[in-house]
């Protein structure tokens, strides 16, 4: 009885031993990982507190090597040339062709000789002059009455003798209509260049308008380019 009861003992004992070593089994592993995780918090923090100085560090070493710049006002000839306002342009109709334009309210519409003549008059010419107390012109001729069958390239080639461009050449659409047109610009002499569209604006009617100025004036030729593009047809 007594052996049995000493095993018994021995039997507890190692019970008590074992659930002893499970328990601080579990402390250690716990213990560990709260090491763990404290480490890695540790690491966090610091990590983004090194960041946080570094971006201070970044903006004031920015703030210290960027450049003042002051705005420069630009010449008026150094402008961007299609900012020219055309709110107080005229409108000029041709009621014998169909088309009208819009032209700079100081500029002069005159004849084909220079005169200023009737409203009406101008109003069914064959060309008109606009002219501005610089001495730029712009001219406009309609030609009505070509051959319905030929281009707009063909009569150019055969009636002025140009050599065309097949860039400068295209279907565009103005105001609405869709026309023929053919720009060029040529140097007519050591000052001057001459800039010209071409628009066939029904199967036997071409209008153009031309324009002369100095070589360095890019202003005339944003004008004219705003002339050229006010175009309405209305046959």
């Amino acid at each position: 009885m007594q052996e049995d009861y000493i095993e018994k003992v021995k039997a507890e004992e190692h019970d008590i031993v074992n659930s002893i070593n499970n328990e601080i089994s579990k402390k250690k592993v716990f213990l560990s990982t709260l090491v763990s995780l404290g480490f890695v918090a540790i690491i966090l923090v610091a990590w983004i507190l090194y960041s946080q100085n570094r971006d201070k560090e970044l903006q004031n070493f920015s703030t210290l090597t960027s450049p003042t710049i002051t705005p420069i006002e630009l010449p008026s000839e150094q402008q961007d040339k299609s900012q020219i306002d055309t709110t107080n342009w005229q409108n000029y109709t041709n009621e014998e062709y169909g088309y009208s334009i819009r032209y700079p309210e100081e500029w002069n519409k005159t004849n084909a000789d220079g005169e200023v003549v009737d409203e009406a008059i101008l109003s069914k010419a064959d060309v008109v002059r606009f002219v501005n107390n610089e001495n730029n012109v712009l001219t406009i001729i309609s030609v009505r009455n070509i051959n319905s069958d030929i281009s707009i390239e063909e009569y150019l080639d055969v009636n002025l003798g140009y050599q065309i461009n097949e860039e400068d050449y295209k279907r565009v659409s103005i105001n609405g209509t869709s026309v023929t047109k053919y720009t060029i610009t040529e140097q007519l002499d050591a000052n001057g260049l001459n800039s010209s569209a071409y628009f066939k604006v029904s199967p036997t009617h071409l209008v153009s308008l031309s324009s002369f100025y100095s070589n360095e004036n890019d202003v005339m030729q944003s004008i004219f380019e705003g002339i050229v593009m006010s175009i309405a047809i209305s046959n």
